[in-house]
């Protein structure tokens, strides 16, 4: 059997199925403790491309990892929905540099980069399986493998470093400038925080992903493969729910505008002799004002 014997084989693919169990209710689990946020903060609140790129983080995330189980498909599986949330962080990174057409025309050219660089690899298919039927299990196993596939989450992982990094240069400016406490529900804050922890989990996935294609046996790789598409679309959801929380704290729906007010126009963003638009007092800004955000979602809230 390729290397393994009878009970090697059916502890690994009981190992597997356990693992993408487990991925598949932590996925159910975080969607039903956050089911009153979601009809709260999406679908009773306007925004169209909010409500349309929730549905393809959070639901056809799910359907995903409910049905990933075909090997040809767990590239693709993963790749997508880490594609869907890096246009939302695009869209918040737009916001936090206050609708730099530089910043997104950098950023959409090292996208459309990533996007040829990891296709090519998920489409290099030069892999052999066999499926296997013991007893009342039924399982694939591989014999040959791409021999470059991590390509595909390397070329990820590398484009979600570029997005880090913009992030990273605003969170030291931010804080910088802090004069208050970090809070919860400052839009700029929410923005920053966010996208920090998000890397900071997509990177140790990733990196995870990667070392295990060179250290543990095919049919393992499919409990971190459905791990890190549960992972990418629990975290996408969050991101959307985090700032429309923060957003609508006030009761009042914001667009792009807000994040000049937030972050002041931050020094790096212009010279100090431009002149600048007048910054509403802090209650205005928080009350009428949180105007820039929802590209930061409205990319993300329509």
């Amino acid at each position: 059997m390729s290397g393994f014997s009878e009970p090697v084989f059916v502890s690994y693919l009981q190992l597997s199925r356990m693992g993408q169990l487990s991925a598949t209710l932590a996925a159910l689990y975080d969607h039903a403790i956050s089911i009153d946020e979601e009809l709260e903060l999406i679908w009773g609140r306007p925004g169209h491309t909010a409500k349309m790129f929730y549905f393809l983080t959070r639901y056809c995330g799910n359907t995903v990892v409910v049905r990933k189980s075909q090997l040809h498909l767990q590239t693709w599986a993963t790749a997508v929905p880490a594609w869907v949330v890096q246009m939302i962080l695009q869209f918040r990174l737009y916001a936090m540099y206050n609708r730099s057409r530089r910043i997104l025309f950098f950023m959409a050219s090292c996208f459309l980069i990533e996007l040829a660089a990891a296709m090519s690899f998920a489409l290099y298919e030069d892999v052999e399986v066999i499926a296997v039927r013991m007893d009342n299990l039924t399982g694939c196993l591989v014999i040959k493998s791409p021999k470059f596939a991590y390509g595909t989450w390397a070329s990820i992982l590398a484009f979600e470093g570029v997005l880090f990094f913009l992030a990273l240069y605003k969170m030291v400016l931010h804080l910088s400038r802090l004069q208050t406490h970090w809070t919860r529900d400052n839009v700029t804050d929410v923005l920053l925080r966010d996208n920090m922890f998000y890397f900071l989990v997509i990177f140790i996935t990733y990196c995870m992903t990667i070392v295990s294609w060179f250290t543990l046996p095919p049919i393992l790789m499919q409990i971190l493969g459905s791990y890190t598409i549960t992972v990418t679309c629990t975290l996408g959801s969050r991101l959307i729910l985090n700032i429309r929380r923060a957003s609508y704290h006030h009761q009042e729906c914001v667009d792009t505008k807000e994040i000049e007010y937030q972050l002041h126009v931050l020094p790096g963003d212009q010279d100090e002799s431009t002149s600048q638009p007048d910054i509403p007092s802090s209650s205005q800004a928080e009350g009428s004002g949180v105007r820039q955000v929802e590209a930061g979602t409205s990319g993300t809230t329509g």
